[in-house]
């Protein structure tokens, strides 16, 4: 007899999950594995220069001596021709200075009177260090300038002598016709080269005349300290001495001050009003007054590139202070493959506010971001 089928369930199988919840988790897994796909893959390429750089619109200025500044013209400024754009504090340069100046005059006037005459002849001589190495290579100069007028006068001379035999030669043919041309432009170009070097012997034996005489003013001058006493000679070095740092004053002074060689707008400062400026470090970035606006050249990438507009707007951003542009021209570049950045010429309309100039700095990373 059969056995009856058994109505209790089988415990040893697991439950089915249901599907409500396994499409969910499994969608979940999905997104994961593609968001690290996504993460994996090489960002796009922002719509934004590479790297971009100043044109050589404008002009850094240098400090000329260490000092304090006491006065910097400010970014958006105008200054015109003659206008200080720089003054750097030298109230101690002036002190010394006066202080060299009133010992010097002390000093020579203690000498006696012979000496007094001698001693301004002895620093003005003294300024330049003439020396005999100086006087023998300017006479070398001239011996080789004197050389040079020779050789260009017998060369002319000669091509004179041939051109007149063939002026004067009747029935030229169309050869000789055309020699002819070539020798009046050959001996036009050789009477320009026998000015110069006619010139260039004269400035030559102009500078040897001028040494020899300082050097002969010199060594009479010399002869007569070594006749003098002791205490003379000491006097004479001790006042040279101060009269070389009294120039070396007088140079600081000058240097000072820097006033505009021609019209010029200021679109950036380096350093403060109070702050210290270093000697060759620049101080401020300014432009010629007559331009409509500043260039600059941004780099694009392949894909960047191909998208611009030429005339289109764009943003230039100087760190964190943004300015409107515009893109002008594609410039000339070397294709170099895929990885060849393409430059184009942006340009920044003028005129800005001041605020707006103080922005542009060169020593920021510049960016251009086509709108």
């Amino acid at each position: 007899m059969d056995a009856p089928l058994s109505t209790e369930k089988n415990t040893d199988r697991k439950p089915a999950l249901p599907k409500l919840i396994l499409f969910p988790a499994a969608a979940g897994i999905l997104l994961a594995l593609l968001s690290g796909i996504v993460l994996l893959l090489p960002p796009q390429a922002s719509r934004r220069s590479l790297r971009a750089e100043l044109d050589g619109h404008s002009e850094e200025l240098v400090a000329p001596i260490n000092g304090e500044i006491l006065f910097i013209a400010e970014p958006g400024q105008y200054i015109r021709e003659g206008e200080i754009l720089l003054s750097l504090d030298t109230r101690e340069e002036s002190l010394a200075l006066k202080e060299a100046e009133s010992l010097l005059e002390e000093k020579a006037t203690a000498l006696p009177r012979p000496y007094r005459e001698l001693l301004s002849a002895y620093l003005f001589y003294r300024q330049e260090q003439v020396t005999e190495k100086d006087l023998l290579e300017a006479e070398e100069e001239e011996k080789k300038a004197l050389a040079s007028l020779q050789a260009e006068s017998v060369r002319q001379a000669g091509l004179a002598l041939r051109l007149r035999r063939l002026e004067m030669k009747q029935g030229k043919t169309a050869r000789e016709m055309g020699e002819l041309e070539s020798l009046r432009a050959e001996e036009a170009l050789a009477g320009t080269k026998l000015a110069e070097s006619r010139a260039r012997h004269e400035k030559a034996a102009l500078t040897r005349a001028e040494l020899g005489k300082k050097l002969a003013r010199l060594n009479e001058i010399d002869l007569a300290l070594r006749l003098a006493p002791p205490e003379i000679r000491e006097s004479f070095a001790q006042l040279r001495s101060l009269r070389l740092r009294a120039q070396n004053l007088e140079e600081r002074i000058l240097k000072s001050e820097i006033r505009a060689s021609r019209p010029l707008r200021v679109i950036f400062t380096f350093l403060k009003i109070g702050e210290e400026a270093a000697a060759g470090r620049p101080v401020l970035r300014a432009m010629p007054e007559d331009r409509d606006e500043i260039s600059l050249t941004a780099y694009f990438d392949g894909k960047t590139a191909a998208k611009l507009r030429i005339g289109a707007p764009c943003r230039v951003e100087f760190g964190a202070r943004s300015l409107k542009g515009v893109i002008r021209a594609r410039r000339p570049y070397a294709d170099l493959g895929p990885e060849t950045l393409i430059p184009f010429s942006v340009g920044i309309p003028l005129p800005l506010r001041a605020e707006e100039l103080a922005g542009i700095d060169p020593g920021e990373s510049i960016r251009v971001f086509p709108d």
